[in-house]
């Protein structure tokens, strides 16, 4: 769920703070929080778990870190004199503790969703056949709407990273 806000004030598929979103290159801002953004976020948080990844030396840390942050992580392993999550897991808080096997339990489910008779559900198709254009002149929901033909509930879908209902203008596109 791209608008998914944690208690915490995460916000997004990979639930980034607004700092650590925007040291990874996110832009929030009164027009624009793209930590909702699923591709531009996505490809943030390859960055920083395999930064994350490089620090800790295996996944299960970086895993936690990404949960719970770098420092809690370099804690727990001074406190279980250990660099094994289920040596140092004690030592963090319960969300993170319960972060790493969560995340197990996912990947595990996606990959062996057969096995178990589970059936995905798949978006509809309307989500599913579009195409990426770069906007670099303001652009409002409407326009779009008018232009393409698309019902603006899927543009919405489709952009959640614009709050105001419009592209604003950019460099980057």
């Amino acid at each position: 769920n791209a608008e998914a806000v944690s208690r915490s004030g995460a916000v997004g598929l990979w639930q980034f703070m607004p700092p650590t979103g925007k040291e990874y290159g996110l832009s929030i801002n009164r027009t624009v929080d793209e930590r909702k953004d699923p591709e531009k976020a996505t490809r943030s948080a390859i960055v920083y778990l395999t930064r994350l990844y490089k620090r800790f030396g295996n996944w299960e840390l970086a895993l936690a870190a990404y949960n719970g942050g770098p420092g809690r992580v370099n804690r727990a392993i001074k406190r279980g004199r250990s660099k094994n999550f289920w040596k140092v897991r004690k030592h963090l808080p319960r969300e993170t503790r319960n972060y790493v096997p969560a995340f197990i339990a996912a990947t595990y489910i996606n990959h062996y969703f057969k096995d178990h008779n589970l059936d995905p559900i798949y978006p509809d198709s309307k989500f599913q056949t579009t195409e990426m254009v770069k906007v670099y002149s303001s652009l409002s929901f409407a326009e779009l709407e008018e232009v393409t033909g698309t019902p603006r509930y899927v543009i919405e879908f489709l952009n959640p990273s614009y709050k105001q209902g419009y592209i604003p203008s950019s460099l980057r596109g």
